[in-house]
């Protein structure tokens, strides 16, 4: 069944896709009447999606200018993704060390496989859904709720910049290619190797996410 969203998670998500798309780019005040008329929403669940956005570092409160969409430093850039990097091996690593690895491989190479063709299909949409959710297979393999949140948190602040470098076809066709390659060094049982590969594979996108500043 699917998971119902309160009016409230339903305006967080549209005012998030409006960040992550560019409509509201960095440093973009948010008012309640651009919102009101761009949702069509009355005012209350406009300010709890926003106070909840500004708990999670989307947008910032300033005095006497209001909220406005968080700007990124390069600071904040090589943070992100240093972290994301950091609990993104360390989930492999532990999704490594159970006692279902190969069901993982299976379900990776499908999903590999899938955005392979999407990738190939030029299907941007569905080649980005699935890779996304390649790492999530990850994380849902380690069944550890604390590690999964701190992904997910930092995830809504990084797709903030692949939405941007992952418009670039090289970029696709390099990051899907380190998808693949990661399993075949968990098929070979190189599990150091496939950590060290998954890190860089974060670290890598980092680079591309610095240069879209």
């Amino acid at each position: 069944m699917a998971e119902v969203k309160t009016i409230t998670e339903q305006i967080y998500s549209n005012i998030y896709e409006l960040i992550i798309s560019g409509k509201f780019p960095a440093g973009a005040r948010l008012t309640m009447k651009t919102l009101q008329e761009e949702l069509g929403v009355s005012s209350s669940p406009i300010r709890e999606a926003l106070t909840r956005l500004q708990q999670d570092g989307l947008v910032e409160y300033q005095p006497n200018s209001g909220v406005r969409v968080r700007v990124y430093t390069p600071r904040d850039v090589v943070s992100l993704f240093t972290l994301m990097a950091d609990l993104d091996s360390l989930a492999l690593k532990y999704a490594l060390n159970s006692n279902n690895i190969n069901e993982l491989i299976e379900q990776l190479k499908e999903n590999a496989q899938e955005s392979r063709l999407a990738l190939l299909g030029n299907q941007i949409e569905e080649w980005r859904r699935l890779t996304d959710y390649y790492h999530a297979l990850v994380i849902q393999f380690i069944n550890n709720p604390f590690l999964q949140d701190s992904l997910e948190r930092i995830y809504r602040h990084i797709n903030v910049f692949s939405i941007r470098y992952e418009a670039d076809d090289s970029v696709r066709r390099r990051i899907q290619d380190e998808h693949e390659e990661v399993i075949v060094l968990m098929e070979q049982n190189k599990k150091e190797d496939a950590i060290t590969l998954y890190r860089e594979h974060v670290l890598s996108s980092m680079n591309e996410a610095l240069k879209s500043l």
